[in-house]
């Protein structure tokens, strides 16, 4: 057993001398008449081929003797003849199929933060991505929001709302009393005496008509009253 172990590895390492139909798949016969094993990158399905075909781009060999080649999985490529290896996706990029040529950049609105990547993420709520080949969705600024997955833009909060924080899925609508005249607000501003917000949600506040006022109130009114008797405002 030993004998024919050892035997195998001469004849894997230094090819032997050949007569017809005796070089079998998987090698070659070279210049000297030796049928020799196909280098790595190389296949050779047929009886005594005088030459091994190089693996095809996608596809890649790390042994000697094959008589054919490996597709490179999900997630890594290469984009040459004769490989020994395939190359793992970069982050940005995704390969869902065996035998890729190439690795696809990931569309705005999804990412891929590691190497090898079968697919890229959609963005979570509260962030977004408006370029292909992101490593990272970005959240939402302050005074934006984005309420679905795979975003490729957040949305200014309208007038009336707002969001204080960065990575908001929603507007928060202004208080009562309160107001945001400006889209993308950050905050919202309390009416000023003389005037209120009665509802939820206000882009103004409305003055108070004549003959009524906010009682002493210097900011954040919901109400107007009337005047006492004797009183105007």
């Amino acid at each position: 057993m030993l004998k024919v172990l050892l035997l195998t590895a001469l004849v894997l390492s230094f090819g032997y001398s050949v007569s017809a139909d005796d070089c079998a798949a998987g090698s070659f016969i070279n210049a000297k008449d030796k049928c020799v094993p196909c280098f790595k990158g190389t296949y050779s399905d047929q009886v005594n081929s005088t030459a091994c075909t190089p693996c095809a781009a996608g596809s890649f060999n790390d042994q000697k003797g094959q008589t054919n080649c490996s597709a490179c999985a999900a997630g890594s490529y290469n984009d040459n003849e004769g490989a020994t290896t395939c190359t793992a996706c970069a982050a940005g990029t995704s390969s869902d199929q065996e035998g890729a040529t190439a690795c696809a950049a990931c569309a705005a609105g999804t990412a891929s933060d590691k190497e090898g990547a079968t697919a890229c993420a959609a963005c979570a709520a509260g962030t977004a991505s408006d370029k292909e080949g992101a490593t990272a969705c970005a959240a939402c600024a302050a005074g934006t929001a984005s309420d679905k997955e795979g975003a490729t833009a957040c949305t200014d909060c309208a007038p009336g709302s707002f969001a204080a924080g960065t990575g908001s899925t929603s507007c928060g609508l202004c208080a009562a009393g309160s107001y945001a005249a400006a889209a993308a607000a950050t905050k919202c501003d309390l009416c000023e005496a003389g005037s209120i917000a009665a509802e939820d949600g206000a882009a103004a506040c409305t003055a108070c008509p004549a003959g009524t006022s906010t009682s002493g109130v210097t900011s954040g009114a919901t109400v107007c009253d009337a005047c006492a008797a004797g009183y105007s405002s």
